[in-house]
């Protein structure tokens, strides 16, 4: 047909250059370089007298050494973003750092630790003194990666190198090798680059909502929007307020982005400089899980039934790995587990596609605690082992890639090697989980060291592990695990946590912009008796999480969508107060009643009275309302506008307020609706439950005098 238009093979060759030229794309295999950055890691010295346990080596007279010291160094990680303009898969096959091969320098030892993980570093492989020394200079790789890998044609991909600490030079060379030719970079060494604060993606995949941070003095907006490289600012709308050090974006797509696809988005600014970050697209509602179950016999299936069940009244939507019950476990296997999950909303995470007939798990479980296996490994000096894992389950996450790639996954790092554990890993998967027990701290110190108890009378602790993962893993989603177990050992005994605990940890997992939360554990079983136990404390917190549940769930919707920003706010002594940015249309305020305190007896709160909270909404935000979440559901409070402030009068004080004030006039009947559809009825069971060592509840999360 061509030839009878008189169009020759070679017009024809020209002719599809041409037409994919018009979609910025041509026709070699020739990866465009849409951007780079090294991104530092964030310290934290406030958090310092935190950094303490979970280390175990002891100098000559017995006594724990520090891990973390005052002025320790931080690292960061280079990042690369590329699209491929080929017709083509495009596959990375090398990467160089300083010219060095990362795959023959980051070599793997022949141990094996955690799911038969082998640990991998650049003190295993055959390299010179020279070459060594060129690798500690450029800040020491820990791990690296290229994602997704291969790179679809059209597609974007990031290349990303974890460093341990700071280079010394202030620009590193990266070199990449794929079928067809080579690329070579060299990326500035900034300590105060521009970055992504979050990336979160609406239920439908069809808005983006991008949250920016730039050094620069006050806010600074960008110019300009761009999605794998194409400008998309005409899509986008901009929230700017000078006084303000995040600028939120909100990206309509009319197509929505597909789920688990790869994407980089970029905002570039009058100086030159570009916030940038690759991210795959999950959706989904606030994810409020449960670790372990019910003990039972294989078979006994009314058991798990039970089990499932109480989970669902307790307003549990994930069901998190570690089931720990052949009833359970083979209950969750079977058509009839399955379907009552999905009736009742439950997802579960697991470790592998297929596990279980599972067939659209929340998550997959990547490791347990690496940071902790990394201390067992040989051969390295105890100050290098952190991070010794990472390269394997890079590959362990590819592998599960290849197999599903429609499911995020999550990976919990624990409290060994802190900080630097955190920063390491938090780049590593989709999900980035801690679990700051806050109940073990406080165990800790009463036995072991008595010194430290003023640390821990407040759960601060929470805060302090979740800034720092939060920083890490930006933009994106931090999930906490809060303890919900009794100790029972008979030397160092210790109680379950107290329902007051418990709220304001779950508030201070809030502030930090926590995108799920789960509890360890359920299962009754010693020396950790965990919350399905028959024990009055145990109820107690039970029900507590139960309520807690309702209520983070209720304002899930604006959750999942919000990012931690720093308004100005001035309240009421004592009165602890948080914001967050929830795209363009509300604000959060987290409030926790600073007039508490925890030994290990119990939790004491003294209420405040004629509470206040001023706060300066942005410039771009008119407000419509402004009402809190209880697990009664939304309620109204006593507002006003002063200017441009907004004056709270929140009366009595128990223990923590969740507020939201909305430019939105159909968010608060939104809610209302999806609370009375989902929570109501349970709440209002939980409510009637009767617990030996309850007092009256109030909604706003304390206990009545």
């Amino acid at each position: 047909m061509l030839g009878k238009l008189g169009i020759t093979s070679s017009g024809v060759a020209t002719l599809l250059c041409f037409l994919w030229s018009l979609e910025g794309c041509i026709a070699t295999a020739e990866p465009e370089l849409l951007g780079m950055f090294y991104r530092a890691d964030r310290p934290f010295p406030q958090f310092l007298p935190f950094w303490r346990e979970a280390w175990s080596l002891k100098d000559a007279t017995g006594e724990t050494l520090q891990y973390a010291y005052a002025g320790m160094p931080v690292g960061g990680s280079v990042h690369v973003f590329l699209r491929n303009t080929g017709l083509e898969p495009l596959e990375v096959e090398e990467v160089r750092l300083e010219g060095l091969s990362l795959k023959r320098a980051i070599a793997f030892s022949e141990q094996k630790r955690k799911r038969l993980l082998r640990p991998a570093s650049i003190y295993f492989a055959d390299l010179t003194t020279a070459e060594r020394e060129r690798l500690l200079s450029a800040g020491e790789p820990v791990w690296w990666r290229v994602e997704p890998q291969p790179v679809s044609p059209g597609g974007t991909a990031q290349v990303l190198v974890r460093l341990r600490r700071t280079p010394q030079s202030k620009t590193l060379r990266l070199g990449l090798q794929w079928n067809g030719g080579t690329l070579e970079v060299l990326v500035p060494v900034r300590p105060d680059h521009p970055r992504m604060a979050g990336i979160f993606f609406s239920s439908a995949l069809n808005r983006v909502y991008l949250y920016l941070h730039h050094p620069g003095d006050g806010g600074r907006k960008p110019r300009r929007i761009l999605l794998g490289g194409r400008d998309v600012t005409r899509d986008s709308t901009i929230g700017y307020d000078e006084t303000l050090d995040i600028v939120p974006v909100v990206l309509r797509r009319r197509k929505p982005l597909s789920p688990g696809s790869f994407h980089v988005f970029q905002a570039e600014y009058e100086d030159g400089l570009t916030a940038s970050a690759g991210i795959r697209a999950w959706s989904g509602d606030f994810a409020y899980g449960m670790w372990g179950s019910k003990p039972g016999k294989e078979g006994d299936d009314e058991l798990a039934r039970w089990y499932v069940w109480d989970l669902y009244e307790h307003n549990i939507n994930v069901q998190m790995e570690m089931v720990g019950s052949a009833a359970v476990r083979g209950f969750l296997k079977s058509e009839a587990g399955r379907q009552l999950c999905a009736e009742l909303g439950i997802r579960r995470m697991v470790n592998e596609p297929g596990k279980g007939n599972l067939k659209e798990p929340w998550a997959y479980f990547l490791v347990d605690e690496p940071d902790c296996g990394d201390y067992r490994v040989q051969e390295l000096k105890p100050h290098l082992r952190v991070g010794s894992l990472a390269q394997a389950l890079v590959q362990r996450s590819r592998e599960l890639r290849a197999r599903d790639p429609l499911t995020p996954h999550l990976l919990n790092v624990d409290l060994t090697f802190k900080p630097d554990n955190w920063y390491i890993y938090g780049q590593l998967p989709d999900i980035l989980a801690a679990d700051p027990y806050y109940q073990e701290r406080i165990r800790a110190a009463y036995y072991d060291h008595p010194d430290r108890l003023p640390l821990y009378t407040k759960a601060l602790y929470v805060y302090a592990v979740g800034r720092v993962c939060q920083s890490a893993c930006a933009p994106k989603p931090l999930h906490l695990i809060l303890n919900s177990v009794h100790h029972i050992e008979k030397e160092q005994p210790f109680r379950f946590a107290t329902p007051e605990e418990k709220r304001v940890e779950v508030y201070y997992a809030l502030a930090v912009g926590a995108k799920g939360l789960s509890y360890w554990w359920y299962t009754p079983v010693p020396p950790y008796l965990g919350v399905g136990a028959d024990d009055p404390q145990a109820r107690a917190l039970w029900r507590a999480i139960g309520l807690l549940g309702a209520e983070v769930r209720t304002a899930g919707p604006v959750l999942v969508r919000s990012c931690p920003a720093p308004l100005p706010v001035t309240a009421s002594r004592r009165l602890w107060v948080r914001t967050l940015l929830a795209g363009l249309d509300t604000v959060v305020v987290i409030c926790v009643n600073d007039d508490y305190a925890s030994d290990r007896l119990g939790t004491v709160v003294r209420p405040l009275e004629r509470a206040e909270v001023n706060l300066r909404l942005p410039a771009w935000l008119e407000p419509k309302e402004a009402f809190e979440i209880t697990f009664e559901g939304p309620r109204d409070i006593a507002w006003e506008r002063r200017g441009a402030d907004v004056a709270l009068h929140l009366g009595r004080v128990d223990l923590t307020r969740l507020i939201l004030i909305s430019a939105d006039p159909q968010l608060r009947d939104h809610l209302q609706a999806l609370y009375q559809e989902q929570f109501a009825a349970k709440v209002a069971r939980l409510v009637a439950q009767k617990v030996e060592t309850d007092l009256p509840l109030s909604p706003g999360g304390g206990r009545e005098e």
